[in-house]
């Protein structure tokens, strides 16, 4: 079963959604309720950066563990429903998603081999254990240097495995950030704007 999740583009699309549900949450202050919809790559990477001050602030408290995750995709998802109504491109947006990680599933496995995860896999998996331990950089300093986007990690680190979802929420910001230069791209050209 594992190794059937890993084919398919399932993570990716619930990584998707999540941050999707979470940029929702603040779309209102950048974008009016009809260009929600030609927005959604943007919106996401708008979640990324809400997602990590969450993380930082609940991990003062608490593990970040997938207790956590399932809590806050729960509320992702009811702004998701929520918002449904600005929302009418949403399967479709969601079907690009899927058939963009589909062909790009060989970078997925040239990602995963490269040893470099597995130096940031030891902060993430203290991030998932335990919550922020004051003084914690007098036994480790490694644990001195703060890494945002190891909190964003460790919201997505128990899917399907931890060390094979370690750099799954990097993959998956890329393709949005990607997606998000197309669209530009593509806007400015129809409008016959040069870049």
């Amino acid at each position: 079963m594992e190794k059937i999740v890993f084919f398919t583009p399932i993570t990716e699309i619930i990584i998707a959604t999540y941050v999707l549900g979470f940029g929702l949450l603040i779309s209102q202050f950048f974008y009016n309720k009809e260009e929600i919809k030609d927005h959604l790559n943007e919106i996401c990477i708008l979640g990324f950066c809400l997602i990590l001050p969450i993380a930082q602030i609940t991990n003062f408290f608490f593990p970040i563990n997938d207790y956590f995750f399932y809590i806050t995709y729960l509320i992702a998802i009811g702004v998701i429903y929520y918002n449904r109504a600005k929302l009418n491109s949403l399967n479709k947006w969601i079907f690009k998603l899927i058939i963009i990680f589909i062909i790009f599933l060989p970078f997925k496995y040239v990602i995963k081999g490269h040893e470099d995860l597995y130096y940031h896999l030891p902060k993430v998996e203290f991030l998932n254990q335990f919550k922020i331990i004051f003084g914690i950089a007098h036994i480790n300093s490694s644990l001195s240097f703060t890494n945002g986007w190891a909190h964003v990690s460790s919201v997505f680190n128990f899917l399907n495995g931890g060390e094979k979802n370690l750099y799954l929420s990097s993959y998956v910001f890329y393709v949005l950030v990607m997606l998000t230069i197309y669209d530009y791209i593509k806007k400015s050209l129809s409008n016959n704007v040069k870049i």
